[in-house]
Order: structure tokens, then sequence, then C-alpha cells
């Protein structure tokens, strides 16, 4: 039953109940002790009804009013969001011809009218930005976010603008508030991970790196790179302080964060020898050149054998590179620098064998670094047959080196065949 019709029924009903209660045909309506009015029953029954009746009629009307009310609120509304989606469009396609001013007038005015307009918002802060006004992109991504403290996207548009003015302190504080305490957007904890980083502050950024790692399970390879970055730089300070140990530990998740990274590698053997564990530091050096290769393994390996004042120990260093050279064929680094140690422990014959296995590993004509290679393999054979007593074949040697160098520095050799020009960087040395 509905309001009116309850109210029309219910009060006549209760009057007459009350009035019947005193008498069947008068009725004495006391206001007072004082004042008093006697009336027939009739009348005061049909008294009620007709008042029972006009109630009902003014609630109706006002239900009806209230209806009518709120349907022209709807309709203004719909017709204020259809023109603030008419005034987004204009300004989008004004975006689009490069007129800035008139395409942030009209995104201003799409927010007027639909204060909610995401797309509104977040166009009405890039034309901002894009004008130099970041204080009015900051107010825009500020109210996008309080509407949707969710979106990632708000967030991230948010620390950027703070970023460009300076207010990196800030920036951090929203992300970290974005963030939820573990909950937030892997985007968002990515942000917060490089501005932390940024600001030097590697112990925070390798806990975000972490927090990261457990949202998305699989990094890719950015994130692999990235993270591999902070860690090392987190296990610098800690070997300043120094903590040997923290940053082994950091340097090991390092490795297994991005195993195709040379320079974790070298530093854990490094942090190895810090924490009084040299073993350990030429494991690690060996499974980083087996892996991923680099002469900077092996001349930490050969220095771990220092000092070299010796031939024993000179010899037990170039031993140690030949098993390394067994261990990655194909390159001639290890046999290089294994026949530079046997020719200063005066080991001239086991040297040539070496530089012949060098040699072998270098394919013929080759350009840039290899080449240069090539050159350094023929100068220490060179020395060899110098040392031999040989001084005839060293100095042809000798001068065909030369000739060579100076056709790789020139670009061209005399034939006329192109090779990889020089590029102004020294090549490295193996001694």
């Amino acid at each position: 039953m509905k309001l009116r019709q309850f109210v029309a029924l219910a009060i006549p009903l209760l009057l007459a109940l009350y009035l019947l209660h005193y008498n069947r045909e008068f009725a004495v309506l006391r206001f007072s002790d004082q004042f008093s009015v006697r009336l027939p029953l009739a009348m005061l029954l049909l008294g009620s009804a007709l008042i029972g009746a006009l109630v009902a009629a003014v609630l109706g009307w006002g239900a009806a009013a209230v209806k009518a009310v709120s349907a022209w609120r709807e309709r203004r509304e719909t017709r204020r969001k259809e023109r603030a989606r008419e005034a987004l469009a204009r300004a989008q396609a004004h975006r689009s011809r490069g007129r800035r001013r008139r395409a942030l007038r009209l995104a201003r005015r799409a927010i007027r009218l639909d204060p909610r307009l995401p797309s509104a918002l977040a166009l009405a802060a890039d034309l901002a930005a894009e004008s130099g006004n970041l204080d009015e992109a900051i107010r825009w991504n500020s109210r996008l976010q309080a509407l949707w403290p969710d979106s990632p996207d708000a967030a991230l548009r948010l620390s950027e603008n703070l970023e460009a003015l300076g207010r990196k302190a800030e920036a951090e504080r929203m992300l970290t508030r974005s963030e939820g305490n573990g909950k937030g957007h892997p985007a968002v904890v990515r942000r917060l991970r490089d501005l932390l980083a940024e600001s030097g502050r590697w112990e925070e950024a390798v806990q975000a790196a972490e927090r990261l790692y457990r949202m998305e399970g699989k990094a890719s390879e950015e994130d692999a790179r990235r993270t591999a970055e902070i860690y090392l730089a987190a296990a610098e300070g800690r070997l300043a302080r120094p903590d040997a140990w923290g940053a082994v530990s950091l340097l090991e998740e390092a490795v297994r964060r991005c195993p195709a990274s040379r320079e974790p590698r070298l530093r854990l053997g490094d942090a190895y020898l810090a924490a009084g564990k040299p073993k350990r530091a030429v494991r690690a050096w060996e499974a980083g050149y087996r892996e991923v290769k680099g002469v900077e393994f092996l001349r930490r390996i050969v220095g771990a054998h220092a000092p070299l004042d010796s031939e024993s120990a000179l010899r037990q260093a170039a031993s140690h590179l030949v098993s390394m050279a067994d261990s990655r064929c194909g390159d001639p680094a290890p046999w290089m620098m294994a026949s530079a140690l046997l020719m200063e422990a005066g080991r001239t014959g086991e040297a040539v064998r070496w530089l012949e296995e060098a040699a072998a590993c270098i394919p013929a004509a080759a350009g840039g670094e290899t080449g240069w290679l090539g050159l350094a393999v023929r100068l220490m054979e060179a020395r060899a047959k110098l040392e031999a007593g040989d001084r005839l074949a060293a100095e042809n040697d000798f001068r065909r080196v030369a000739q060579e160098a100076g056709w790789f520095l020139l670009g061209e050799t005399p034939s006329g065949a192109i090779v990889k020009r020089f590029e102004a960087v020294a090549p490295r040395g193996f001694a």
C-alpha cells in the first residue's frame, strides 16, 4: 500500500476511534482544561475524512514534484556530460593540429561540465605540462588521483610532474602511498624503485626491486638489468662500510637475476676476497668466465696467484689460464695471457706452443678487436724468436706487424680490401 492511500485511510479511522471512545453523538475536543469544543460526531468524521484526503493529495503532489525535479536534474546532468564529451573531442582535435592553448581552454571547459571525466583531466594535465605550466599539470593530476586512487596512470603522471619541478621527495612519498604496502601496481613500484635509485638510496631501491619481483614473478630483460645495477650499487655501499658478507648476498642475488651481466660476477669475487675467502673468489671468477667470457675474469684469476715474482708462481698462473682456455674454446685471450706469463718465466718454447693455439682461434683477415688480437699474437711470436736468438726473423716479424697495424689504422689493405676501421679506443692488452 502506498503512503498516500495509507494516510487517507488511517487518519479518519484514528480520529473516529478517538471520538467514539467518549460518546457516540457528540465529541469534545479538549485543547486544555479551560478550553474545549463540543461538536457533532458526524461533522468531525466528515472533517477528518476531508483532512486525510487533503494530506494524501499533498503527499502525492510532493512525490510527483520530487520525481520531476530528479528527472530534470538527470536530464541536465546528461546534457552536461554530452557537452563535456563534445568539448573534449574538440580539444583533442585542436591538440592534433598544434593549437595547445585553444585545446587547453576546451579541456578546462570539459572539466567544468563534468568534473569526473578522467580523459579530460588527463588531457588538461598533458597540455599544461606541454605548455610549461607544471603547477597546473600537478593540480589536474592530483584531482585525477583523488578521484581514482587505484589508478597507476594517475600516480605515474603526478610523479613525473613533481620530479620535473625538483620535488623528488614528494614524488617518492606519493608513490609510496599509492603502492599501498606492497599491494600497488607494478608500474608504480617500478617508478618508485627508479626514483630511489636516482636519489642514491640503494637499500630502499633494493627493497622496491624485491617487491616488484614478488608481484611479477618473472622480470623482463630490462627489469633484470636495472635490478642488477641496483644490487651492484648497494653492494658497493656495503663493501665501503665494510660489510663484505652483506655485499656477497646482494651480488649473488644480482647474478641470479641477470646471469648475462659481467660486472656483478666480477664484484662477487671481489666481495669473497674482501670476506677472506680467496678460493671462493677464484671459483666465482672461473664461473663468470665460463658463463659470460671476458678478459677481466682472467686478469683477476692471474692476480689471485700474486705475487708473480718467481718462476713457479708464473707457471701456476699460466696453467690456470690454460685450464680456463679448455673450458671455453675459441677464445684466444687465455692462450695469449698464458704465453705472456711463460715468456716472463723464461719458458719460450712452451709459450710459442700456446701462441699457436691462440692464433688458431683468430680467423684470417679478421677486423676490429679480433684483428688487433692477431697483431698482438704475432708481436709475441716475434718476441719469442728474438729471445730464441733468431734476430733476423724477429725483425722481419716486427716490420710486418707494424705494417699491418698501419693498415688497420688507415682502414684498408694495399690490395684494396676494406677492413673494420679502428675506433679511437686503444686495444686491450693481455700481458
